[in-house]
C-alpha cells in the first residue's frame, strides 16, 4: 500500500527489515547527522519512526532534525524539525537522502 502512494518507492521491492531499538538515556545523549543508507549499501528505503515516550514534554531535547536537501553530512538547507510525541509515527525516504539527528537530551 505504502509503495503505491509514495512515488520514490514504486521502484523498489519492500520488505520488511530489521527493527532497531534506540533509547536515548541522560543528559546530553544524541544521534550526530546521518542518513540511515547511502547508496543502497544496506538495503533499507524507508525510515519509520515511533515514539513511545509518555512522559515526553518540550524541553526535554531529543528532538528528530531533518535536513530533506543535504547531500552530504553537513546540515544545509531548510530543516524540519519532529518532536518525539507518545504515538507519534516519523517516516521519511533514507537511501541517500533526509540527512537526520536526535537533538541532545536535556
Amino acid at each position: 500500500e505504502v509503495a503505491r502512494r509514495v512515488p520514490g518507492l514504486r521502484t523498489y521491492k519492500l520488505m520488511r527489515g530489521r527493527p532497531m531499538a534506540a533509547i536515548y538515556a541522560g543528559t546530553g545523549s544524541r544521534y550526530t547527522p546521518h542518513f540511515d543508507c547511502v547508496g543502497g549499501d544496506n538495503g533499507r528505503v524507508i525510515t519509520c519512526i515511533i515514539y513511545l515516550n509518555p512522559f515526553w514534554r518540550q524541553g526535554d531535547g531529543a528532538t528528530l532534525k531533518l535536513w530533506p536537501e543535504a547531500r552530504s553530512l553537513h546540515p544545509s538547507g531548510p530543516c524540519r524539525e519532529v518532536e518525539p510525541y507518545h504515538g507519534r509515527l516519523a517516516a521519511f525516504l533514507c537511501d541517500s537522502r533526509n540527512l537526520h539527528e536526535v537533538s541532545p537530551i536535556a
